[in-house]
């Protein structure tokens, strides 16, 4: 689709493009075809076009799903040298990352508590990763 938009209608597709695409992979499952769409949004951006962190909040949550907790740090980690706005959603993002894996989910906790440190008021979502992250360190 990426393609056809360039050849057939000479069209670039922006970070909204992408960022769409790779939902729509990713609610039926082909979780690589996410990651090409995102390198690829990476490599050829337009001169000035920034990845924004709702893209990048989107693919730390689905290191969620492949229980890639380091993938998710790095990003978000690259998010937060971007200077992002602080708010609810990018940390959800890195606590479902986190406590998607026992081995990780103290690192989730420390997300939360950064959270509260920076005056970042939860949502319920933060809320259910927090406890799973506890029920995997078997806090509940």
């Amino acid at each position: 689709m990426i393609t056809e938009m360039r050849e057939k209608l000479g069209m670039q597709p922006d970070v909204v493009c992408y960022t769409t695409l790779i939902h729509g992979y990713a609610r039926i499952n082909k979780l690589e075809k996410c990651w090409e769409l995102y390198q690829e949004c990476f490599e050829k951006r337009q001169p000035g076009q920034d990845i924004d962190e709702q893209l990048m909040s989107y693919m730390i949550k689905l290191c969620s799903k492949t229980h890639d907790s380091e993938k998710g740090i790095r990003i978000f980690n690259d998010l937060q040298l971007d200077g992002f706005v602080e708010h609810s959603k990018p940390y959800n993002s890195i606590l479902a990352a986190c406590a998607s894996t026992r081995r990780y989910s103290m690192k989730a906790i420390e997300y939360w508590h950064l959270m509260h440190a920076k005056s970042i008021k939860p949502d319920k979502m933060t809320y259910v990763h927090v406890l799973k992250a506890c029920s995997h360190l078997g806090d509940i």
